[in-house]
Formats: C-alpha cells, sequence, structure tokens
C-alpha cells in the first residue's frame, strides 16, 4: 500500500490466526495509526466487515478460487467512481474473470504478467478491474506504481518483461 501512499488502509481476515499475525505485524511496524484489520466471520462476503464503505483501491491476493469470484462479485458497491481493484489470478482464469465482472458492471483487464520461478510455466497476471476499464486518466502515474508491484513478489520475480503493449496483444483478442 505504500506503493499507493495510501492515507489509511483496511483489510479483512477469516483465519483467526492469520489475523493475530496481521495484527501483531501492524503494531511492531508501527501502523496502528494508518492500519486496521476486521476478523470476517463469513469468508463468502468478503466486503462484509467494511460495511458500505467505498475505497479507491482494492487489493486481493486470493487463496482458492471462490474467493477470487467473491471479490470480483462484491466488488462494485466498494469501489469510488475512479477507483480500481486488482487481483492476481492465473493467466488461464482470464475469461472467468471477465465474465464475473461484467455481471458485476465491472471491466477486468490484464495488467502484469509474471511467472513464479520455481513452477515453470505458470504464468500469473495481476488482473486490473475498473467501472470503465481505464485508470490512467483518473489516476496519473498508476501504471508505473503498480508495474513496480512485481518487484516486490519475494517468489514471484519476472524471468521476462512484457510491456503493456505485449499485454494488450496477448489479451486482445480474449476480450474483442
Amino acid at each position: 500500500c505504500a506503493i499507493f501512499n495510501a492515507g489509511s488502509v483496511k483489510a479483512t481476515e477469516a483465519d483467526k490466526k492469520s489475523l493475530d499475525t496481521a495484527l501483531l505485524n501492524i503494531r511492531e511496524f508501527g501502523l496502528s495509526e494508518k492500519m486496521s484489520v476486521f476478523f470476517n466471520s463469513k469468508p463468502s462476503d468478503i466486503f462484509g466487515p467494511l460495511a458500505d464503505e467505498v475505497f479507491d483501491i482494492a487489493l486481493f491476493n486470493p487463496v482458492w478460487d471462490a474467493d477470487a469470484n467473491n471479490f470480483i462479485s462484491g466488488l462494485s458497491p466498494h469501489l469510488t467512481r475512479d477507483g480500481f481493484g486488482l487481483i492476481i489470478r492465473p493467466y488461464s482464469d482470464f475469461a472467468n474473470m471477465a465474465a464475473l465482472a461484467q455481471s458485476s458492471g465491472l471491466v477486468v483487464r490484464p495488467f502484469l504478467i509474471f511467472r513464479f520461478a520455481e513452477i515453470e510455466g505458470s504464468e500469473w497476471v495481476v488482473y486490473l478491474i475498473t467501472h470503465n476499464g481505464d485508470i490512467t486518466a483518473s489516476t496519473p502515474g498508476v501504471e508505473t506504481r503498480i508495474s513496480a508491484m512485481g518487484e516486490g513478489f519475494d517468489r514471484a520475480k519476472p524471468q521476462s518483461g512484457h510491456t503493456q503493449e505485449q499485454v494488450r496483444e496477448r489479451f486482445g483478442e480474449l476480450q474483442g
């Protein structure tokens, strides 16, 4: 969240041990003034503990496919008009994600492709989810900040660089 210079961060967690770990890290890193984590007793309702709040940016790294579906299905009412969501999913999930987004009044597009070094042939994508499919006009410089995220993944060092043009070419036929 430092990449986006967030004023505050709110997170939900469905696992008690993970919640305890997150709260401990928040205290140890002195982030209590900027970050809150809420226990989510209904994992199928990812945004449940956040009620009617809206956000400029929503980040999500799902463990299970159902989690990804719940995030996309519940995202629209929690985004500001110019807000966006980012989700990390396998390359092969694009068609499913595009259909889910469309049914929720959103647009999804691949943004950054990377590979896990330990898993040969596994391409993962940071997908961008918005109300209108574009964030560059309302959020100048955000593409550079999101692209910098690829450098921050401990186990997901890009093995080959993909320019935004290459990403658009690769997924163009799927969106078309």
